[in-house]
């Protein structure tokens, strides 16, 4: 592969073109993190009495948020959950009381990308989207056949996308600080893997956790205490939690709910989320997230207009309705 070759316009076309292409009818689905797992709605809450120098943008006082919750499958294509994949989770926030108030947090069920640096990120998405074959020989005359590896490693049949970790893995802004979030599961009911799989049983274990008990998450951010070891630029190094031991600041309650429904589905595909949706305390930090900023944005305006729906800025009447 050519250094530099490979920028992010290339990455958004083709994605365009595939999620025209892998649709099976015409309405147009995310080209990742294709496959929702469910939208639920729960509250976000800051921790009272954080130390001062956190209490920062959205952590600048205790309050507690109403937001939509949409796990999911990594795989762009919509597949069974009976393959071993990476699991997301993608939070919003919703506050009428302000104006243009917008934030996300996007996460994954991985702390790292074995391909983390702007150059490695566009041309193993590039090429393992058009030509994977391509991209494989060339990773192997490379010598990073390793890294290959350590993505499949990341995979996973899980209980529940209720019972895992989470991490941003790519670095945000907090204040004047750099900070990655991590989410740790606190729930007191726990799934067990089912003997057989099915091609919805992580669907089917949520709602069966949330048919009569709550769900609840730490949400924490690590600090960047060494800018050698805690790079902004390569997302393939994971942040040391010795270094930098996970703070909790808020906490995420989903109620139990039944979120099984066509109309909560529909809503789903109508909400979109980026890195770029967030208070300019907590901006997205490093030439990655620059990257994704630009990708997701492009590409759910793209899936909107093809799919003939507004871009949906919930408000708590869709919290209370839906």
């Amino acid at each position: 592969m050519t250094k530099n070759k490979v920028t992010t316009g290339d990455i958004i076309e083709i994605l365009k073109k595939m999620m025209i292409k892998d649709q099976n009818s015409s309405f147009i689905m995310r080209a990742a993190h294709t496959k929702s797992l469910g939208l639920l709605k729960g509250y976000f809450t800051i921790c009272p009495d954080l130390p001062k120098n956190l209490r920062i943008g959205l952590f600048r006082k205790s309050k507690r948020y109403p937001a939509f919750i949409r796990f999911s499958n990594s795989n762009p294509k919509f597949t069974s959950d009976k393959l071993k994949d990476v699991r997301g989770v993608a939070i919003k926030l919703i506050d009428d009381t302000q104006t243009n108030f917008s934030q996300d947090f996007i996460l994954a069920s991985c702390p790292t990308l074995p391909f983390g640096t702007l150059n490695e990120f566009n041309e193993v998405l590039y090429w393992g989207l058009k030509n994977p074959f391509y991209l494989f020989l060339n990773t192997l005359f490379q010598g990073k056949l390793t890294k290959f590896i350590q993505v499949y490693k990341m995979t996973k049949h899980d209980t529940s996308p209720l019972d895992i970790r989470y991490w941003s893995i790519t670095p945000y802004a907090f204040g004047n600080n750099a900070v990655k979030y991590l989410l740790r599961p606190t729930s007191t009911y726990h799934s067990t893997l089912p003997k057989d799989l099915t091609d919805a049983y992580l669907s089917t274990n949520m709602q069966r956790h949330l048919l009569t008990n709550d769900a609840t998450f730490d949400f924490c951010i690590q600090l960047q205490r060494n800018k050698i070891k805690m790079p902004l630029d390569d997302v393939s190094i994971q942040w040391s939690e010795t270094e930098s031991k996970p703070i909790k600041i808020a906490e995420i309650r989903i109620l139990a709910q039944n979120f099984n429904t066509k109309e909560r589905a529909y809503f789903s595909e109508s909400l979109t989320y980026s890195p770029a949706n967030s208070l300019i305390e907590h901006k997205p930090l490093g030439a990655i997230n620059q990257a994704r900023v630009e990708i997701y944005n492009e590409l759910s305006t793209f899936r909107c207009a093809k799919n003939q729906i507004p871009k949906i800025i919930p408000t708590e009447n869709n919290f209370n309705s839906i």
